[in-house]
């Protein structure tokens, strides 16, 4: 669902003659709150079902009144769009099994770990960027992905493809391995080492996701390690 069609729904609910007033929440979910009551969901169709529960049961069964607040329509608009969202990301699982220089449907190939156990990612996650030209990078990338895969590495590896506007500018691609958190520097030169042992000798920067998701690329953004 669009940020747009919540907020028009959220708009909605507080101007129903009893609103729900409904807040998304920093990490996640969301939290619901209608005269006396309050909860949250982890959905904003969850959030609205908790809420009209909760109405219903105030209002002791008067039908009358519940059918004059019209959320019977905005909970089904939020469900539908919910359902919708879910079965575009089924259909945009990560690709795993095509080389980044044969991929033209999506900007980046997936590599996972299948053996052993790995720390879940913390928001002090990161990675080491290894940068390699089209002529070399799909078997740069063939022997990262073994490697993630066989459990050398972290949980998980991405590489730029031909579908990457960055590439088609550039004709570099960019392969970044992450760890699952920065402050563990012992597992990051850890990770670090096997990069060399796989034959990586060169200086790498290693950049923390939040300086991605803040948009500092290039000579903006601050390496962590450079190693």
């Amino acid at each position: 669902m669009s940020t747009e069609q919540e907020q028009e729904i959220i708009q909605a609910l507080c101007t129903l003659p009893l609103s729900i007033r409904i807040t998304p929440r920093k990490n996640g979910g969301y939290t619901w709150a209608c005269v006396d009551g309050s909860g949250r969901g982890p959905t904003l169709a969850s959030v609205i079902a908790a809420g009209v529960s909760y109405l219903t049961s105030r209002l002791a069964g008067d039908t009358t009144v519940i059918d004059d607040l019209r959320l019977a329509p905005l909970r089904e608009r939020a469900t539908r769009a919910e359902q919708s969202e879910a079965r575009v990301k089924e259909s945009r699982k990560p690709i795993t099994d095509t080389l980044p220089t044969q991929e033209t449907r999506d900007a980046w190939v997936y590599a996972f770990c299948a053996k052993g156990d790995y720390p879940e990612h913390t928001e002090r996650c990161g990675k080491w960027l290894i940068f390699c030209s089209s002529t070399r990078i799909d078997e740069e990338w063939q022997r990262i992905k073994h490697a993630v895969e066989q459990g050398q590495l972290g949980s998980q590896a991405k590489v730029s493809t031909a579908a990457s506007s960055r590439v088609r500018r550039s004709g570099q691609h960019v392969i970044c391995v992450y760890t699952y958190d920065y402050e563990d520097s012992t597992d990051a030169r850890r990770i670090r080492q096997v990069l060399r042992d796989l034959g990586f000798t060169q200086k790498l920067p290693y950049k923390s996701d939040e300086e991605t998701l803040n948009g500092r690329y290039g000579k903006d953004a601050t390496s962590i390690y450079n190693e």
